[in-house]
C-alpha cells in the first residue's frame, strides 16, 4: 500500500492507494505520469514538465514478533 507523504498541488490525491492503482493517479490528458525511485518504494506523480505533484511511499505489511507479543 502506498501512503501519501506530500501533496504539492491543489488537487485532492487519496491518502492511500494500492500498488495496482498507483499508475491511475496520473491524468494522461494533462501529460502527467508516475515515476518511481528507491526500487519502487517511492512513487511520484509528475506533471508534463517533470514537476512533482504528489509523493507516495510504499509501506508494506511487516510481521514483528515483538508487536505480536505486545499485542
Amino acid at each position: 500500500m502506498y501512503r501519501l507523504t506530500a501533496n504539492l498541488s491543489n488537487r485532492a490525491f487519496p491518502e492511500s492507494v494500492t500498488s495496482g492503482n498507483i499508475l491511475h493517479l496520473a491524468s494522461r490528458r494533462r501529460g502527467e505520469y508516475v515515476g518511481f525511485d528507491d526500487s519502487g518504494d517511492i512513487a511520484f506523480v509528475l506533471d508534463a514538465s517533470g514537476n512533482m505533484l504528489a509523493e507516495y511511499e510504499y509501506r508494506g505489511y511487516t510481521f514483528s514478533t515483538e508487536a505480536y507479543l505486545n499485542g
